[in-house]
C-alpha cells in the first residue's frame, strides 16, 4: 500500500528487540532500492532522533509507532484478557504482539 507502516513496525521491533535496523526490516510496497536506503535512514534517525527506552513499551510505541500499533497491540491484549485466539500474519502484527506481550507477559 505504501503508507508506511511497515516503517514505523521496524523501528518499534529493533528498538525492543535490540537490533539492527536492516535485520528486522520490512520491504513494504512496491518501493525501489534507493526508496529501501531512505527507509532504512529514516529510521535509524528517528530512533536516534526520538531515544526511545526499549523497556518502556508506551513510550517506544509513542516515540517511533504508530496509532495503527498501538490499536492491534491493544487487540492483542483483549484478545489474550478473553482468552481468544488472534492471527499474527506479518511484520506489523508481530511489532504489534510483540509489544502486547512485553506489556503484559
Amino acid at each position: 500500500m505504501g503508507i508506511g507502516n511497515t516503517t514505523t513496525s521496524s523501528a518499534v521491533l529493533a528498538v525492543l528487540l535490540g537490533a539492527d535496523v536492516e535485520a528486522v526490516m520490512g520491504r513494504g510496497g512496491g518501493i525501489t532500492e534507493e526508496s529501501f536506503r531512505k527507509k532504512k535512514a529514516v529510521i535509524r534517525t528517528a530512533i536516534e532522533v526520538n531515544r526511545p527506552d526499549r523497556d518502556d513499551v508506551v513510550g517506544v510505541l509513542s516515540k517511533v509507532g504508530g496509532f495503527d500499533l498501538a490499536a492491534m497491540c491493544g487487540a492483542f491484549l483483549g484478545a489474550a484478557a478473553a482468552r481468544r485466539p488472534a492471527v499474527i500474519d506479518g511484520l506489523i502484527s508481530t511489532a504489534a504482539a510483540l509489544c502486547a506481550v512485553r506489556l503484559c507477559p
